[in-house]
């Protein structure tokens, strides 16, 4: 089983939620205040995200998600 994908389709932030949309028409989303790294982001930091090869980095908050982790739920709470 591969543990990389190309890109996700989407990401966005909406209000208090992380809405991503993965390859395979799979989406996801989380509540980002549940999320310690997170949670006392601002939304520049949250909007500030680079997608690599195996998941979502946020460089400003330290904090990656894996696709395969997103895909199964895990959200880093």
């Amino acid at each position: 089983m591969s543990t990389t994908v190309e890109h996700p389709v989407k990401v966005e932030v909406v209000g208090e939620v992380i809405r991503i949309s993965l390859p395979g028409g799979k989406d996801v989303s989380f509540g980002w205040k549940r999320n310690p790294r997170m949670q006392g982001a601002t939304l520049a930091e949250l909007k500030k995200f680079k997608v690599t090869a195996h998941g979502i980095h946020w460089p400003d908050l330290d904090e990656d998600l894996s696709f395969r982790g997103l895909a199964k739920g895990d959200f880093g709470f």
